[in-house]
Parts: structure tokens; C-alpha cells; sequence
């Protein structure tokens, strides 16, 4: 089996890099988090991919054959087609000293389901006795980028009255101070990362 590239992934390794310095701004909030959790500005850092690609096909079109008698034949793939793919697969995190609150979101980032719909026509010219078929994939590589950014608590807490009456405070909330630490790691991220959008080729096979 043959398979002709019409368009090639441009690769690449990423290693991490994060400036430690940070100017901490304390703030209160009237829930305990715990020591260490994260928060909405938690991020991936740059990714670190290993060398070994995987092709994970994401479509597949007919397949056309060039009957043996014929000198070659010239075959298109034009209709419209919609492709489905997704950022990374197979995502996975490692526990260091935070308690991921915002996993779901930083998940969805990199398992979200991505299609778009292709109009453009493509052509391979095809030699008697084989078949061509229209396929996309999308190029990956295993690999880990570190989650930054940790809400820390300084210890202190305080109580803020939330109803005042008119003599005094009849209600009060205990409050909980912190700064956020967007260099502190809070866990590392595990997955197939695309290295580019998908690829169109055609598979060249035998009749």
C-alpha cells in the first residue's frame, strides 16, 4: 500500500519555559480552598512531544478504481465533506499538589470535538490495476505540558459583617485570604497532541 501525501505536517518539540518572578496580590474569598487549588487562569504551559508520530485517520472517502487496460487515470475528490477531529486524545493528568478544580475546563480545551467542512477539489493520477481513496488525518505525537497556576492561601482569615443593622453587625461570613502563584505547577498533562491540522492524502492500493 502507497500513500501519497498532498500536503506535509510541519513538526516540531516544545519544551517548557515559565519567568519565576511574580509580584503575589493578596485577596479574600468566602470559601476555604485548602492550602493549595487551582483556578481560572490556571494554563498549559508548551508541550514537550516525544519522536514517535502516530497518523490517526479522521476520514475516510470512496475508493475509485483505474481498471487494468486504461494508460492511467486522473481521479478528483470534490464533494463537500465534513471532518472531525480533536486537539489531543487520550488526555490524562498526574496529581502533584493541587487538586485540579478546573480540570473539566482544562480538559475540554484539549478533547473538544473540532470539525469544518471542506469544499476544495483534490487529484491523484493512478496507474492500471490500482485503487485510490481520499482520506484526512491528523499527525500526533505522546507527550506532557505542565499545568501552571495555584491559588495559595497565606493562612490569615478574617470575619466581614454581611448585614448591618442600624446599631450594629448582626451576621458575619468568615473570609479567607490568598494570592495567586501562576508559576507554581499544579499538575502535568498527558496526551496524543496533533502536531498540525488535518492532512489530505490518498491511499494508493492494489485492485
Amino acid at each position: 500500500m502507497t500513500i501519497v501525501k498532498v500536503a506535509l505536517a510541519a513538526t516540531f518539540v516544545c519544551v517548557a519555559t515559565l519567568a519565576n518572578a511574580f509580584e503575589p496580590v493578596t485577596y479574600w474569598e468566602r470559601h476555604d480552598y485548602g492550602q493549595y487549588s487551582t483556578y481560572g487562569d490556571s494554563r498549559v504551559g508548551l508541550w514537550n512531544l516525544g519522536r514517535t508520530t502516530i497518523n490517526d485517520y479522521v476520514y475516510y472517502g470512496q475508493s475509485q478504481a483505474c481498471q487494468y487496460g486504461s494508460t492511467s487515470c486522473t481521479q478528483t475528490f470534490s464533494q463537500a465533506a465534513t471532518f472531525t477531529w480533536s486537539y489531543a486524545v487520550g488526555v490524562t493528568y498526574q496529581q502533584t499538589i493541587v487538586p485540579l478544580e478546573d480540570s473539566i475546563s482544562i480538559t475540554s480545551t484539549y478533547t473538544e470535538g473540532r470539525s469544518y467542512t471542506d469544499t476544495n477539489s483534490y487529484a491523484v493520477t493512478v496507474a492500471p490495476g490500482k485503487k485510490s481513496q481520499y482520506a484526512e488525518y491528523v499527525p500526533r505525537r505522546a507527550g506532557s505540558a505542565t499545568v501552571y497556576g495555584v491559588r495559595v492561601a497565606t493562612g490569615a482569615t478574617r470575619e466581614d459583617c454581611t448585614h448591618q443593622g442600624p446599631l450594629h453587625c448582626y451576621k458575619h461570613e468568615k473570609s479567607w485570604q490568598y494570592y495567586n502563584d501562576p508559576t507554581r505547577i499544579a499538575s502535568v498533562i498527558y496526551a496524543n497532541k496533533n502536531l498540525s491540522d488535518p492532512i489530505h492524502t490518498f491511499i494508493i492500493s492494489s485492485l
